[in-house]
C-alpha cells in the first residue's frame, strides 16, 4: 500500500515537473512582451494627450473665430444704421437749406434780416456738426470692420479647421483601435 501511495505521489511529482517545463517554455517571454506592450501603451497615451491638447487648442480658436464673426455682424449692422442715419440727416439738411432760402425771401419785412440769417446759420451749423459726428462714427465703424475682417482673413477658414479637427479625431480613434488590437494579441 505504501508503494502504491509512493507511486501515485511520484506520478503527481513527474506531472508537476512536466507541466512546469511546458509552461515555463510557453510563458518565458511573456514578461518581455508585457513590458513592450506597456511601452507602446504609454507612447500611444502620450500621442492621445498631444492630440487632445491640439483639439482643445483648435476648439478654442474656432470659438474665437465665431465670436469675431458675431462681432463683425454687429458692427455691420451698426454701420448700416449709421449710414442710414447719415442719409436721413443729409436729406434733413437739404430741406432746411431750402427752407432757409425760402424764409429769407419771406421774412425780409418781418424781422431784421441779420437776425433771421444768424438763426438759420446757427441751425445749419448744428446740422453740420451732427453730420460731421455721424461721418466720423461711420468711418470708425468701417475701420473696425476692416480690422476684424483682416484678423479673420489671417485665420484658417472655419470649415477647414473643423475638417482638421475631425481628421485628428479619426486618427486618434484609429490609434486607439490599433492599440487595443496590439494589446490583445
Amino acid at each position: 500500500m505504501k508503494n502504491l501511495i509512493i507511486a501515485v505521489l511520484a506520478l503527481f511529482l513527474i506531472g508537476a515537473i512536466v507541466a512546469g517545463v511546458i509552461f515555463h517554455g510557453k510563458y518565458e517571454n511573456a514578461g518581455e512582451k508585457l513590458e513592450a506592450s506597456n511601452d507602446k501603451l504609454l507612447s500611444l497615451n502620450d500621442k492621445i494627450a498631444q492630440l487632445t491638447a491640439e483639439n482643445s487648442k483648435l476648439s478654442d480658436q474656432i470659438n474665437k473665430n465665431i465670436e469675431l464673426d458675431k462681432k463683425i455682424g454687429r458692427l455691420k449692422k451698426e454701420l448700416e444704421t449709421a449710414v442710414e442715419r447719415n442719409t436721413q440727416l443729409e436729406d434733413k439738411l437739404r430741406l432746411e437749406k431750402e427752407m432757409i432760402s425760402k424764409l429769407q425771401g419771406e421774412l425780409q419785412g418781418e424781422m431784421p434780416l441779420k437776425e433771421k440769417i444768424s438763426k438759420l446759420e446757427e441751425n445749419l451749423r448744428k446740422q453740420k456738426e451732427m453730420e460731421a459726428s455721424l461721418k466720423k462714427e461711420t468711418l470708425s465703424l468701417k475701420d473696425m470692420i476692416s480690422k476684424l475682417q483682416g484678423e479673420l482673413q489671417g485665420e484658417m477658414p472655419l470649415k477647414e479647421k473643423i475638417s482638421k479637427l475631425e481628421e485628428n479625431l479619426r486618427k486618434q480613434k484609429e490609434m486607439e483601435a490599433s492599440l487595443k488590437k496590439e494589446t490583445l494579441s
